[in-house]
């Protein structure tokens, strides 16, 4: 699931009648409006996700992914990796009483994982991971994916970057007729 980033149609046609007489004005200025409210809905992502996830900015920043706008291409979404993130990433430790402790959230402490073991080196992957056995088999953990923390805000961020591309619309229009192009 993406976001896709919309404004309002009564607001819109409203400003956007005030600058149809400079040449690409509209489309100028919903470009504009379009990049930088997905430019903010990376951002304002990135905050919501780590307030779930204890990952750096640099991780979960590197997890999602913004569309490319252009005059001919007027929409911006933002989209996420669908891949379960390695518990190994968080915060782990061997627990006194047996089985691997977890500190997946930021706040709040450890969870432990009974019967999990930290194997020091993935195949193929060169990091370390956090594993069980089921059936004979082991069975590698993993944390929610950076698209699933971003679905559950969806409906809360889509509400804001609505507000936002509303009013960087209103200042696109503002400086469009203020330098005449």
């Amino acid at each position: 699931m993406s976001l896709s980033i919309t404004v309002e149609q009564s607001g819109r046609d409203e400003l956007l009648a005030l600058i149809a007489d400079i040449e690409n004005g509209a489309e100028k200025a919903l470009y504009r409006t379009l990049t930088a409210t997905q430019d903010k809905a990376k951002i304002e992502a990135s905050k919501k996700i780590r307030t779930q996830l204890k990952l750096s900015k640099a991780y979960v920043d590197g997890h999602l992914f913004v569309g490319k706008p252009s005059y001919s291409n007027l929409s911006a979404k933002l989209y996420a990796t669908k891949r379960g993130i390695l518990m190994s990433r968080f915060d782990h430790r061997s627990a006194k009483k047996g089985g691997v402790d977890v500190k997946i959230k930021p706040t709040g402490g450890y969870k432990n994982l009974p019967g999990a073991f930290i194997l020091p080196r993935l195949k193929n992957v060169e990091l370390p991971g956090i594993a069980v056995r089921e059936k004979g088999r082991l069975k590698v953990l993993h944390a929610p994916s950076v698209s699933q923390v971003l679905n559950s805000y969806m409906p809360e961020l889509r509400d804001e970057m609505a507000e936002f591309a509303a009013d960087r619309l209103r200042k696109e229009v503002e400086t469009i007729i203020r330098r005449g192009k």
